[in-house]
């Protein structure tokens, strides 16, 4: 929600209705597990003309 429909941590928080730390601790565990999945794709840097 917060990346998706750019809604903010407080915003998600009162929705899911847990407290704000709760939110932050979902968003850094979903980063770091999509980070185990695409490891190839953490190394890459692109260039400007790389991106359509």
């Amino acid at each position: 929600m917060h990346y998706l429909f750019d809604m903010s941590v407080e915003d998600i928080a009162r929705e899911a209705d847990v407290p704000v730390g709760t939110v932050k601790s979902w968003l850094s565990r979903g980063r770091s597990r999509l980070a185990a999945l695409l490891p190839e794709l953490s190394t890459v840097k692109l260039e400007a003309n790389d991106v359509s």
